[in-house]
């Protein structure tokens, strides 16, 4: 939220695409899940919703990380993580 006012106060929209993506990936992704625990309470027990707690954190700093660098840097296109097959 905090960087969607500081882009409307200074209009620097570079990182529109991080603001987004933080809010519906951090706010609706942890609402939907708070949902389904309250409505599955035997859910929320042991250690998988720890561990849910952590890799959806870690993602999701990794991710927007990763946006930012590319809108800031002008690196924002998308390479496959493996080699393609050479063309015949």
């Amino acid at each position: 939220m905090t960087l969607g006012l500081y882009a409307g106060i200074t209009r620097d929209f570079r990182l529109t695409h991080v603001h987004v993506n933080v809010n519906v990936l951090g706010w609706v992704t942890l609402g939907l899940v708070g949902l389904l625990y309250g409505m599955h309470p035997q859910l929320a027990r042991g250690w998988v919703p720890r561990l849910l707690l952590v890799m959806h954190n870690v993602g999701l700093v990794s991710f927007m990380g990763g946006i930012s660098y590319g809108m800031l840097t002008g690196h924002n296109t998308v390479l496959p993580v493996w080699p393609r097959a050479p063309a015949s």
